[in-house]
């Protein structure tokens, strides 16, 4: 199912300019990783199974005393499953969390183990933070009026908040924890 989606995130970043697999790896990398990650044994065959498709062209750009790069560019077929993409309503979100399975079961072996998770867990959610702060930085920077900047942010913007509530969640778990050892 989620390779099903990634071809639409190669066809998004296409729409914008052509790139080769590396590229598209790397901008993946740097704006979308904290929700959507590819392997470039992922993209790669996509790639070649999009361009067997009509999605995409590929062009070798020939450097001497280079490998020849392989450009990719969206087609006229690739917009329109695109745009048909973008007007689907999306799939609910799957959420699995090991940290709230232990802490359901926690009753059998006390707060103090899953006071540790929790306190590593709200640290996580600080340096997330700290990551979405330099990513929106360097967005800013690179944005050259840029339509798309409003989308790009909103979307870190999530990401952002979700740390924040993560953070909130875990001072309120660490201090019903910090409770259940006074009666005990």
């Amino acid at each position: 199912m989620r390779n099903s989606r990634t071809k639409y995130a190669i066809l998004g970043w296409l729409s914008r300019e052509p790139m080769t697999g590396y590229d598209l790896k790397k901008k993946t990398e740097a704006n979308l990783a904290f929700f959507w990650s590819e392997s470039y044994g992922q993209i790669y065959p996509i790639l070649h199974k999009m361009e067997k498709d009509g999605l995409v062209t590929m062009v070798e750009d020939r450097e001497e005393g280079r490998p020849p790069k392989k450009i990719y560019s969206i087609t006229d077929i690739g917009k329109e499953s695109l745009l048909l993409w973008m007007k689907k309503k999306p799939d609910k979100d799957v959420f699995r969390s090991e940290l709230l399975l232990k802490l359901f079961f926690s009753q059998c072996c006390g707060p103090e183990i899953i006071k540790k998770h929790i306190q590593e867990r709200m640290d996580d959610s600080r340096a997330k933070l700290r990551e979405y702060d330099e990513m929106m930085a360097r967005m800013a920077l690179n944005r050259n009026d840029d339509p798309a900047f409003s989308y790009w942010t909103m979307a870190v913007e999530f990401g952002i908040n979700s740390e924040l509530a993560s953070i909130d969640w875990c001072k309120q778990t660490l201090n019903n924890l910090e409770s259940f050892e006074k009666k005990e």
